[in-house]
């Protein structure tokens, strides 16, 4: 009867482990994708972006699965992730905009280099996710 019981205790560990870790694992991707966001934006909006919003993540939980998602502004997502080319804005007709140096009719903008922000954080977080995964797989049974 003892060693029913604990093939039985196992079965229950294993199945908690299959249910509950994935989205543990999801909250560890988040958290080093939301880091490296910080690191490169700061508060995850874009210093001259007038428009206003932000670059967040939003973990989408379901039955032992969990995958993270790009969320809030995807204009900011964009740029952090690729960058962009050197462009000239220019102002709606009869329209000036606003610059540190006075109004202009058109503004050249240098290009900005793509910092892999989301990408980079992924792949961080799925390093640490492997780590905790092997340590709760550890404990199952135990």
């Amino acid at each position: 009867m003892a060693a029913a019981d604990t093939i039985q205790g196992w079965g229950r560990d294993v199945r908690r482990f299959a249910d509950d870790w994935p989205a543990r694992g999801a909250e560890l991707v988040d958290e080093a994708i939301l880091a490296r966001l910080r690191a490169d934006s700061g508060d995850g909006s874009l210093s001259h972006d007038r428009r206003g919003g932000r670059a967040t993540t939003r973990i989408i939980k379901a039955s032992g699965s969990a995958d993270v998602v790009a969320a809030g502004n995807r204009g900011v997502w964009g740029i952090l992730e690729g960058g962009t080319r050197p462009h000239t804005v220019t102002a709606a007709k009869g329209r000036t905009l606003r610059t540190p140096y006075g109004p202009r009719r058109e503004v050249r903008v240098s290009g900005v280099r793509g910092r892999h922000t989301f990408t980079e954080g992924a792949a961080r977080g799925l390093d640490l996710a492997a780590k905790d995964a092997e340590a709760q797989w550890a404990r199952v049974g135990a």
